[in-house]
């Protein structure tokens, strides 16, 4: 087995996975429609969706992978589809086939009844996950990994929507996405989901 590389996208939210030459790109947590709970809040924000394709054109332009993996809440409402999700969800992934044909979607917790929004050739998988070359195992993280993925050298995950903090002396603030490498107690792992299981 040859070693696999898991790296960010520089300067983007995205993650490059390569193996033997296949490159496949993750995408986490873009909670389309997330304009809809704004508007109810008094905030009118425009569809998101059009600079949403064209960030990932850019970035799928640049790193040319095989496939696309969107690792959860790829919408936004929970219970329910949202009258605005129908639009915003289907015109995102119509566009997005045509930038790159090949995928897939490991749904999170946000993802109820999204199969309904999505063009045939999109996959949708279990939120338990998936695992690519017995390497690496992708899932959102609302919900237990399947145990084949306890295996796998890495582990991705989304959900979680980290970001770091900046302050100066006069008290000015800015938060900023960030990446969390961790490593990880594999048999305490393999013991949480097994306990979960049963």
């Amino acid at each position: 087995m040859s070693d696999t590389i898991v790296k960010p996208v520089a300067d983007q939210p995205a993650l490059l996975l390569e193996n033997e030459g296949e490159r496949i790109l993750v995408v986490s947590d873009l909670h389309l429609g997330w304009e809809v709970s704004l508007s109810h809040q008094g905030i009118h924000v425009p569809s998101q969706v059009p600079r949403l394709l064209d960030r990932l054109r850019r970035i799928i332009g640049d790193v040319r992978p095989r496939q696309l993996i969107l690792l959860g809440d790829v919408k936004h409402a929970v219970a329910k589809v949202e009258l605005e999700e129908w639009k915003y969800v289907p015109e995102f992934f119509e566009g997005l086939v045509e930038i790159i044909p090949d995928v897939q979607v490991v749904p999170g917790n946000h993802d109820g009844n999204l199969e309904p929004l999505t063009p045939p050739g999109v996959k949708i998988s279990t939120s338990e996950g998936i695992s690519l070359w017995n390497s690496v195992g992708l899932f959102h993280g609302h919900a237990w990994p399947s145990p084949p993925l306890l295996g796998c050298r890495h582990l991705v995950m989304g959900h979680l929507h980290p970001v770091v903090v900046f302050k100066d002396p006069l008290g000015f603030r800015i938060t900023r996405q960030a990446w969390v490498r961790a490593k990880s107690n594999g048999q305490k792992l393999a013991e949480g989901v097994l306990k979960h299981d049963s």
